[in-house]
């Protein structure tokens, strides 16, 4: 046996507008909430991609200067402004390297390559 419960009294037009108002601003209050969820989401990204980026021109900075450490012990008579690493641009390598030097001047022979010492010069 179900037995269905009657309305006492039924809703006016007044009551409905009520219960529909109350249902958006909860409506409204879980998006704004979800927003700035999603805002603080956002914001911990851009902060970590941030923080990469600063890490790569950190890296990037020190390789260049680790080749141009390389190029003056390789390359001394050239000196550091003129040797195979270009200039810095903005804290970072641009990337091309100079044609000054002569490319038999970096030239080994097989027995150099193979063993890392120097055949006498003829």
């Amino acid at each position: 046996m179900s037995a269905i419960q009657m309305e006492l009294f039924p809703e006016t037009e007044t009551g409905v507008l009520k219960k529909e108002i109350r249902d958006l601003d909860d409506t409204l209050g879980n998006l704004r909430r979800g927003m700035f969820k999603r805002h603080d989401e956002l914001e911990k990204k851009l902060k970590e991609l941030r923080d990469k980026a600063e890490k790569l021109e950190l890296a990037l900075c020190l390789i260049q200067e680790k080749m141009t450490h390389y190029d003056a012990a390789l390359f001394p008579e050239l000196g550091v402004s003129e040797g195979l690493v270009s200039g810095v641009v903005g804290g970072l390598a641009d990337g091309v390297r100079s044609t000054f030097t002569p490319v038999s001047f970096s030239i080994m022979d097989s027995a150099t390559c193979s063993t890392g010492l120097f055949a006498p010069q003829r």
